[in-house]
């Protein structure tokens, strides 16, 4: 591999958040509709939520991304060692995409890229608005250049507990000159594959597995509350910083074997909306189309349907 242009090296020191690099997409406020034209093709990753009871009994959550996530089949298949699977703590997909943020554009048409990060619920349903993007027969991807569409983001209260999003289909216009001039993310430069080492002494730290056999027999097990908001993170749609577990407080010497340390206290009060957004298999579709399988050869094209419509 060729050596990079001073310019064009992009250094990040050694945060663990590689999203802090991104310039993210501003999410809607609730019940405020926001406009994005998606572009390019979609980048996964996966992540686990560590759950962990701290000294005073309070229950708290931070994230960190799975090791075995395999990108080709978009499952925690690949052999990475994580010891969050090991462990069986459920993770969770994650895909990020790149967008025109219509608001911004309104403002300066030469800065209105960002990456938007979506949960598997609400992809679904932006890949299912190809169903009401059909042109001489052929359902076109809401991302194609020519024949795409703008989508529109909507966060709403459920009547109970929680939000969920809706998804709107608006008008289908191509893309113009400027816009496809703008330079998308390259999502895999920004990526930091997470190291199993690290995330292991994490796990040991706060309790979750322990430090003589790497299991699950030191942790805490989580309340009926916390496994439905376990179940809701596929729903989050705000980025979540990733934050590192605590570091461990200093103990006293004992002759015996040291018990695992008691958990540090969580610095992350993560009890934004992602603690309170849906189950997957609870949320509706929130745009008019049917709930079933679409053709994976779709998902995200582009110029390949371009030739059948000229």
């Amino acid at each position: 591999m060729a050596l990079k242009d001073l310019d064009d090296t992009n250094p990040r020191g050694g945060e663990k958040n590689w999203k802090s690099a991104l310039e993210m997409a501003q999410m809607p406020k609730l019940d405020e509709w926001y406009r994005f034209r998606l572009v390019g093709g979609v980048f996964s990753f996966s992540q686990h939520w560590i759950e962990f009871v701290n000294k005073d009994g309070q229950t708290k959550r931070f994230p960190t991304e799975c090791p075995n996530w395999d990108q080709e089949t978009e499952t925690n298949t690949k052999p990475g060692g994580c010891p969050a699977c090991e462990a069986g703590i459920k993770a969770s997909p994650r895909y990020m995409i790149n967008v025109i943020d219509r608001q911004l554009q309104d403002k300066d048409p030469k800065d209105c890229l960002r990456a938007l990060e979506l949960p598997p619920t609400v992809l679904r349903k932006i890949i299912d608005l190809k169903k009401l993007n059909v042109i001489k027969g052929k359902a076109v991807a809401v991302t194609n250049k020519k024949y795409g569409c703008d989508i529109a983001l909507q966060k709403v209260k459920k009547a109970g507990w929680g939000t969920e999003w809706q998804v709107q289909k608006l008008d289908r216009v191509a893309l113009d000159e400027d816009e496809l001039k703008l330079t998308l993310v390259d999502f895999e430069e920004f990526y930091l594959e997470p190291d199993p080492v690290s995330m292991r002494a994490d796990l040991i730290r706060v309790g979750v597995i322990s430090a003589g056999n790497d299991s699950t027999g030191g942790a805490q097990m989580p309340s009926k509350k916390s496994l439905k908001e376990e179940a809701a993170d596929d729903e989050e749609i705000e980025d979540t910083e990733e934050t590192p577990a605590p570091a461990p407080k200093k103990r006293k010497k004992k002759k015996r074997k040291a018990p695992p340390p008691p958990p540090p206290e969580d610095d992350d009060d993560d009890d934004d909306d992602d603690d309170e957004d849906e189950d997957e298999a609870e949320a509706p579709p929130a745009s008019p189309v049917a709930d079933e399988d679409v053709d994976d050869d779709d998902l995200f094209g582009d110029d390949d349907d371009d030739d059948l419509f000229d």
